[in-house]
């Protein structure tokens, strides 16, 4: 379902990156997530929206301002990623929970010099985890939503099944 994740710097230092599949350039030459950055984000214009819609591409993101950092996510916008939403905020989590010791002092948007030996960041188990968290959460909403709406039909067809015959009791 998703394409690609990537995480850098406001100043764009790419800190952890994975692709899942081949990204089409967009029609001026850029990577989705280039165009992504010179479009919103550079110009602001999607704080609000934290989504766009690129060529053949979805993109959400998510904002570390802590450490002036974006995760983005990457997916084909024919398809509908339920757990994207979800992702981005357990991706946030993983990152301060397991690298904000190495940031402090260094966040990359106020002149702090981050050690470029430890790029990119070893963050494939942690975002691993964070995927599976995130799809199971999505298929079990998934699954209540579906019950839930079994059960409205049910009661939906014995309301009819009732009116249809008489009520069935006579005497």
């Amino acid at each position: 379902m998703l394409d690609a994740v990537s995480i850098f710097s406001k100043t764009g230092v790419v800190l952890w990156s994975k692709s899942f599949a081949k990204i089409k350039d967009t029609v001026t030459g850029d990577h989705p997530v280039s165009a992504l950055v010179s479009t919103y984000l550079l110009e602001d214009k999607g704080a609000a929206t934290r989504s766009a819609t690129i060529e053949s591409y979805t993109l959400k993101w998510l904002f570390v301002n802590e450490f002036d950092l974006v995760i983005v996510i990457v997916y084909q916008k024919l398809l509908q990623c339920l757990y994207a939403d979800e992702l981005l905020d357990l991706l946030k989590a993983a990152f301060l929970k397991h690298f904000a010791s190495e940031f402090k002092g260094a966040a990359l948007g106020s002149g702090g010099v981050l050690d470029a030996s430890v790029l990119p960041l070893d963050f494939e188990q942690h975002f691993e985890k964070a995927q599976r968290r995130a799809q199971a959460r999505a298929l079990d909403a998934k699954a209540k939503a579906s019950k839930a709406s079994d059960a409205t039909a049910e009661r939906a067809h014995l309301a009819r099944a009732g009116g249809a015959g008489g009520g069935g009791g006579g005497g």
